[in-house]
């Protein structure tokens, strides 16, 4: 297949892997200081090319939207300001490689290695970066809202600047406690400060995943048993607690259910044991009040539904 540059203009008549087996886009010795202009500004949109391994190329200011180079390694690459959006680079290795200004919008990255490279300035926007290693990379200026960076890793990498709204960063390795969990906040308080949160209960006033505990308002609860159980990851984390918000999507999860319970509670800042993202646990605390949740049926369509016919 034809390869054409962005203007549209045709640049050479084999495809991808013949100029690659024939040694082009390297940086070859007699261009040693200088850049390989052989692939610079080309259109690879939709291109498949998988499992290769490509060392020392230049593909500057090159498109590769919606391509499929799953598997492929890049070694001291040269890939500054290309176009990545929506391409499917899984399990993908950048490796020593320059990709500033590059633009990896709404791309799968799920399980890449992106080490010792540069890359500031990119844009990562709505990107699947599950799993994604950036150990010792630069991704300074660098835009990652609405990224999916569970189980990412970054160390040794820098990230000053970087746009993190809307990042998911659950469960990730190499950046500050704080930038992932709430429990910086209550780290902060004094330990005896009284802080508020919501329980969701099913109709049993018990909670929906631990349901050996019957809630009721004005009492207190306390996950150590008087000190008998202690706090552990595994065996005993806690009472998991969340904000409003968790709570009522939770809710709407579960069917939307007037016969389900929401409480507000409260706790000290010194009893909160863990350190999620959006929910967290405390080891003791006391049910104030039941937030009627029939004020909120009505928001998602339920409450002026007579009857309702699945088939």
């Amino acid at each position: 297949m034809a390869i054409y540059n962005i203007a549209g203009v045709k640049k050479y008549d084999e495809d991808l892997e013949t100029l690659l087996d024939e040694g082009l886009g390297v940086s070859a010795e007699i261009l040693v200081g200088r850049e390989n202009y052989d692939f610079r500004g080309l259109c690879f949109d939709d291109i498949k090319l998988n499992d290769r391994v490509l060392n020392g190329h230049y593909f500057d200011e090159c498109t590769f939207r919606g391509a499929d180079l799953s598997g492929c390694i890049f070694t001291f690459g040269h890939l500054r300001e290309c176009d990545f959006t929506g391409a499917n680079l899984q399990g993908v290795q950048f490796l020593n490689c320059n990709m500033r200004h590059s633009i990896f919008s709404w791309a799968n990255l799920q399980g890449a290695e992106i080490k010792e490279c540069m890359m500031r300035s990119v844009n990562f926007r709505g990107t699947n970066l599950t799993f994604v290693d950036f150990e010792g990379s630069d991704l300074r200026c660098s835009d990652f809202r609405e990224a999916n960076c569970r189980q990412s890793k970054w160390h040794g990498s820098r990230f000053v600047n970087c746009d993190w709204r809307a990042t998911i960063l659950d469960k990730t390795n190499g950046i500050p406690r704080w930038m992932k969990n709430q429990k910086e906040a209550y780290d902060l308080m004094p330990a005896n400060h009284k802080c508020i949160s919501w329980k969701l209960l099913g109709q049993s006033y018990r909670g929906i995943y631990r349901p050996h505990i019957v809630y009721e308002v004005g009492k207190t609860y306390d996950a150590t048993r008087g000190g008998k159980s202690p706090i552990d990851a595994t065996t005993n984390p806690g009472i998991a607690l969340a904000p409003l918000s968790w709570c009522l999507q939770e809710w709407m999860t579960h069917g939307a259910s007037a016969r389900w319970h929401l409480m507000m509670v409260e706790f000290n800042a010194g009893d909160v044991v863990s350190d999620s993202i959006y929910k967290f646990t405390v080891s003791k605390l006391k049910v104030l009040e039941e937030i009627d949740l029939m004020k909120y049926v009505d928001d998602v369509g339920e409450g002026n539904i007579e009857t309702l016919q699945v088939r």
